[in-house]
């Protein structure tokens, strides 16, 4: 793992993102890496498990297999949101390990991610909605990507995703601006 004062750990506390420069527990952030890949790979399993039972449905014979498959799929479905929950526990818990030159710059980013994602839930329909998912989609791999690549010690690809992450921010603030109808900072009305 890189050396614990080139990092900074970027928290998410009450919809601010707080920046920390303790050195970051490697047990918390493996942790918060195995749950995310687990709940990934669960989400997977639900809809097979669904396919399978109404593929009993709509055969004749299968009666009792019918209803243990499901009960196996509700089991599933509640197991997938109890892992996505912990998850998300452990990823808020666990911090995100960032290069501490950068730190301002993710943050910055973070908040406009956040902003972004506000608008989102106000703005469903509107022209940028797309973008705004995809773009959720890209920051949500990247932290992953950051964070495994901080914990196998590959600085290059840390310092990558990092700057990856960073540059989602003008993205980000764009979006919103383009959600909102709000200007951008340039004084331009975004669309």
């Amino acid at each position: 793992m890189p050396d614990t004062s080139d990092t900074a750990l970027l928290f998410l506390d009450r919809g601010l993102v707080r920046a920390d420069d303790a050195p970051p527990d490697p047990a918390a952030q493996r942790r918060a890496h195995t749950l995310v890949r687990t709940a990934r790979g669960a989400r997977w399993v639900v809809p097979v498990l669904l396919l399978v039972v109404l593929v009993l449905a709509f055969t004749p014979v299968a009666g009792a297999a019918f209803w243990v498959a499901a009960a196996v799929v509700l089991v599933g479905v509640v197991a997938v949101v109890l892992l996505t929950r912990a998850a998300a526990v452990a990823h808020a818990t666990a911090g995100l390990p960032v290069p501490i030159e950068i730190t301002g710059k993710v943050a910055t980013a973070m908040r406009a991610v956040l902003a972004m994602t506000g608008a989102l839930r106000t703005h469903r329909r509107a022209g940028g909605a797309a973008e705004g998912v995809a773009l959720l989609r890209q920051w949500t791999t990247a932290t992953e990507a950051l964070r495994a690549a901080w914990l196998r010690d590959d600085i290059g690809a840390w310092h990558d995703h990092a700057r990856t992450l960073a540059a989602a921010g003008e993205r980000a603030t764009r979006i919103t601006g383009g959600l909102t109808g709000a200007a951008t900072p340039d004084g331009d009305a975004a669309g």
